[in-house]
């Protein structure tokens, strides 16, 4: 058999049962998960600056002159009274 990192459990190479080991499998996963999760980070990052520039200039300007801004995206929460 080559060098595949696989271990057949009855020596037959066509019919057996191929257990795989474990710390290479448990390293390839967390390799992966780790390269979705910086993808996933750069394309939201990307999602966020292009939502930043269709926000409206005067609005953006307004928040200089010590006038608090007014949330674009997101409803303030106010509690019950």
């Amino acid at each position: 058999m080559g060098k595949t990192g696989a271990v057949w459990a009855d020596g037959d190479a066509g019919f057996g049962e191929c257990v795989m080991e474990l710390i290479p499998l448990l390293s390839t996963v967390i390799l992966v998960a780790t390269l979705v999760t910086i993808v996933f980070a750069v394309f939201s990052y990307l999602a966020y600056r292009a939502r930043e520039r269709k926000t409206p200039q005067a609005r953006a300007r307004s928040g200089e002159a010590g006038i608090p801004l007014e949330p674009l995206f997101f409803k303030r929460y106010q509690p019950p009274r």
